[in-house]
């Protein structure tokens, strides 16, 4: 979490999205969300408040939430949507670009230094935003 420190986020709301709030066995998102929620309680991940498993309509709405009877700290201010997979977070990101207005900025994190990461189709504000947040 210390790359979203330096882009000024203290601590990030993370929302590990799935299909269903409700863990099901069945369905290793819901799984895999509800352990990155513990790990993230344990203080494993840094500073950071990650909920999960939500589902898309309660990470973006206190009111859905509300609504749905899921408590959340996080409901309608998520910083960082975490997709269970990459044809989620695929189809999450193209709707946010070309739905939402969204912006993009694509960096890899982990190697020895940030690798910039865009897309075929991206433009050059992009490409640029992309540099800009890799050298952050």
């Amino acid at each position: 979490m210390d790359f979203y420190g330096k882009l000024g986020f203290e601590t990030p709301k993370v929302a590990a999205l799935a299909a269903s709030e409700t863990v099901n066995v069945k369905i290793s998102e819901t799984k895999d969300a509800a352990d990155l929620r513990d790990m993230s309680l344990r203080g494993e991940l840094g500073a950071c408040v990650l909920e999960g498993p939500l589902s898309f309509d309660i990470a973006v709405s206190q009111e859905v939430a509300a609504k749905k009877g899921h408590p959340s700290e996080i409901s309608g201010d998520v910083d960082i949507f975490l997709a269970p997979d990459i044809a989620a977070g695929n189809i999450l990101v193209k709707s946010l670009l070309y739905w939402g207005d969204a912006k993009l900025a694509g960096c890899i994190l982990g190697a020895q230094v940030p690798i910039v990461l865009v897309s075929r189709g991206s433009s050059a504000e992009e490409k640029l935003l992309s540099l800009l947040i890799c050298i952050s």
